[in-house]
């Protein structure tokens, strides 16, 4: 299961997942964070993303492969992808999935948010 919301007092787009999602659950996640994707930009210039999967457990092969990528949101130079995780290890795996230099994975979701929050206002130009 997965909540996405727009946090408008952040400026960014979160999520929370926690269990096993389905693949069809990963596909429907994929397009409305797209969906948010738009709306981010359009509202604050960039698309700021935390995805808190500290609580969920290593998904599925198939839900991995149906999930967004941070280089088919990522377009901007303000826009930075965020994932909290719960271990070291899980921070390895994260960042080696998500292999894109405006993407990290942290073990706070303190740490998560000062990053993206280093970037909040570059101006996209």
């Amino acid at each position: 299961m997965y909540v996405l919301t727009l946090d408008e007092d952040e400026k960014l787009v979160r999520v929370h997942i926690e269990g096993v999602l389905t693949a069809i659950e990963a596909r429907r996640f994929n397009t409305e964070l797209a969906q948010m994707a738009v709306i981010a930009r359009n509202r604050f210039g960039s698309f700021r993303f935390i995805a808190d999967t500290a609580k969920a457990p290593v998904q599925p092969q198939e839900v991995i492969e149906n999930l967004p990528t941070p280089g088919q949101l990522i377009s901007d130079p303000g826009d930075r992808w965020a994932v909290i995780v719960s271990s070291a290890l899980a921070k390895l795996q994260a960042n080696r999935i998500l292999a894109h230099p405006q993407a990290q994975a942290f073990l706070s979701a303190s740490a998560a948010e000062t990053w993206t929050n280093a970037y909040r206002d570059i101006d996209p130009a």
